[in-house]
């Protein structure tokens, strides 16, 4: 995130936040993994929770906002997708589906290819992630 788009979801999580009692806002800043005190010298809750919550990545922020149903901001740069890598994503997606026609239709055997199956699942899920696009494929392997 950028530092602009830092400030305003501390700043929206913070006025959010506030409306929780004292309990309840030291019970989350625990779970988040976040610091926490019981000797706040400052008078409000919105002052303590940015200066709890400000040096937080931003992934705990980006958390901490889905949790409290915060709109929370796109990352303003995305890197670029190789074309490699789509590349790569698509000829083993492609090898995947063949495989899993050819074992549905009689073809392979499960015993003989659930194996491979496996590990270019591994591999597709990997390229996936790396180019942020969630694998749709819910099979961890040809029986199922």
């Amino acid at each position: 995130m950028t530092p602009s788009e830092r400030i305003k979801l501390i700043s929206d999580i913070a006025d959010k936040f506030a409306e929780e009692e004292w309990s309840i806002i030291d019970l989350t800043l625990r779970q988040f993994k976040l610091p926490w005190t019981e000797q706040w010298s400052g008078s409000d809750r919105n002052g303590y929770i940015v200066a709890m919550i400000e040096e937080a990545d931003d992934q705990v922020l980006l958390s901490l906002a889905d949790h409290l149903n915060i709109y929370s901001p796109e990352p303003s740069k995305k890197l670029p997708v190789p074309s490699s890598k789509v590349k790569d994503a698509i000829q083993e997606i492609e090898l995947q589906k063949a495989l899993m026609i050819s074992v549905s239709t009689g073809g392979q055997r499960i015993q003989q290819v659930n194996d491979e199956y496996k590990e270019r699942r591994i591999k597709i899920s990997s390229i996936l992630d790396e180019i942020g696009v969630e694998d749709p494929n819910p099979f961890a392997d040809l029986w199922n």
